[in-house]
């Protein structure tokens, strides 16, 4: 077990919840049985039925409210409540943790996660995250998440893929500095966004292939693991409908906001990916895309989208 001599809370834990009774409990009771003890949970609730709210409120009583505090969340969908926790000044530790509320975290996964991120300076922005192991909703084992391909984390990926959940996050001071700025900035999804602004930034990824979360798949996810020939035939459907052209948008119009914390060179990449929405003609998005550097961690996804930028759906 750690031990820690700060008195502050080591490590704060972030966790929205909406009319999660169904499995609240059991994450809830594995962020308790967690190795490392030095942390508190800061719970943002976004409207949910009195059930949801009685469960929380059973553990506040439990654990005593310097330990679990209940806020009321922003009402404005999954990403903005993560990010409000994640900006939310009242909250102070060394390092912060993302969790949904119907995973199941095994006993050391922040203890894995904090040895990590120790190794690194906490003057520079740092990031962990990893593979999941996927579970249904009777916690049967299902797969692995899918494995990353050995292709570099950086900002050149990160335009174009968020390549880990949110549920597996945890960060350190200097980089939860720069994922709250995309709090009421519209950016897709938080973890994405936490992807992009510290790789973007310079900063460091740590991609865990051990997985640390049970990540639950159920019909009540609002975003879940897509694997296989489905998963590939959704993102092309993504692609034709214009869904990842209005998704990067979104995100290009979040990351302008940052855009002098980006190194030079990531600047760069930047004002080339927001070239690609507008440039009419097709052979100069390929020149684009190529001068770019963009890339996806798969074979398959990196001939979508380079067909998609041809096409002009980026």
């Amino acid at each position: 077990m750690f031990k820690f001599k700060h008195h502050q809370p080591y490590i704060a834990i972030l966790m929205c919840t909406y009319n999660g009774k169904k499995f609240i409990n059991e994450q809830l009771k594995s962020i308790y049985n967690q190795t490392v003890s030095d942390w508190i949970l800061w719970v943002s609730d976004d409207g949910s039925k009195s059930e949801t709210i009685d469960i929380l409120k059973s553990w506040q009583n439990n654990l005593g409210k310097e330990r679990m505090v209940i806020l009321p969340g922003p009402l404005k969908g999954f990403c903005q409540n993560f990010l409000s926790l994640t900006a939310n000044k009242d909250i102070s530790a060394r390092f912060y943790a993302w969790a949904d509320q119907d995973d199941i975290w095994k006993p050391e996964k922040l203890h894995r996660a904090l040895t990590i991120l120790n190794q690194y300076p906490l003057h520079t922005q740092s990031l962990y995250c990893g593979r999941t192991e996927l579970i249904n909703s009777n916690g049967k084992k299902l797969s692995l998440s899918s494995p990353l391909h050995n292709k570099p984390l950086n900002f050149s990926n990160a335009l174009v893929q968020s390549v880990a959940s949110g549920n597996t996050m945890v960060f350190n001071q200097t980089a939860r500095e720069l994922i709250a700025t995309g709090y009421c900035k519209n950016p897709v999804a938080h973890d994405w966004w936490a992807y992009m602004t510290v790789s973007g930034t310079g900063g460091t990824i740590f991609y865990d292939p051990e997985p640390m979360v049970l990540y639950r798949q159920h019909d009540g996810n609002i975003i879940g693991e897509k694997k296989g020939i489905r998963s590939k035939i959704s993102r092309v459907r993504n692609l034709l409908c214009g869904r990842f052209r209005t998704w990067n948008a979104a995100n290009v119009g979040a990351l302008s906001l940052i855009k002098d914390k980006l190194t030079e060179n990531n600047k760069e990449k930047l004002a080339i990916f927001s070239q690609l929405s507008y440039e009419r003609n097709p052979v100069n998005r390929w020149r684009l895309f190529r001068d770019g550097g963009f890339y996806r961690q798969t074979t398959f996804d990196n001939l979508a989208m380079k067909a998609a930028a041809w096409a002009g759906l980026l």
